[in-house]
């Protein structure tokens, strides 16, 4: 077969005719170097994965919603060392506080679906995350809203 090619090749009269026998010869090379490449690296399991979308609300996001920590501040960012005791009291305190909004989110999504046996328990974790806090005065307010509305449908 080897040396079929190279017959095939050299065999040719004129210049522009070995090099277009030259250039298609190289180009079925690449083709075939690259299935091959693709080949081993599928069967090896190394071709990255596409990462699959979870969805843990039912509801689809709004843009309409503030950023969970203040602009630049993300998790990965508000780590500081653990040298710095101050440092790491605010980065608590800021997830508290974004943790709190998720679940007021969360409180007010039950609400919506006419459910507020569950909007209550996610109020009532407001209340256990950041007692003394104004999420949890919000929390207080909107759990004593839900007993009224819930006493008022049962009178």
């Amino acid at each position: 077969m080897r040396n079929y090619l190279l017959t095939w090749l050299v065999a040719a009269e004129r210049l522009d005719i070995w090099v277009l026998r030259a250039s298609i010869a190289i180009l079925l090379a690449c083709i075939g170097g690259l299935i091959l490449w693709h080949l081993i690296a599928y069967l090896a399991g190394k071709l990255p994965k596409k990462p699959r979308t979870v969805r843990h609300s039912p509801e689809p996001p709004s843009a309409l919603q503030p950023p969970l920590l203040p602009r630049g501040r993300f998790p990965a960012e508000v780590g500081p060392t653990s040298d710095d005791p101050e440092g790491l009291q605010e980065a608590c305190t800021a997830l508290e506080d974004a943790l709190a909004e998720k679940y007021m989110q969360l409180a007010e999504s039950w609400l919506r679906g006419g459910q507020p046996q569950k909007a209550a328990a996610a109020l009532k974790r407001i209340l256990q995350i950041c007692p003394g806090r104004h999420q949890a005065q919000v929390a207080q307010d909107c759990l004593q809203k839900i007993g009224q509305e819930v006493a008022d449908q049962h009178s």
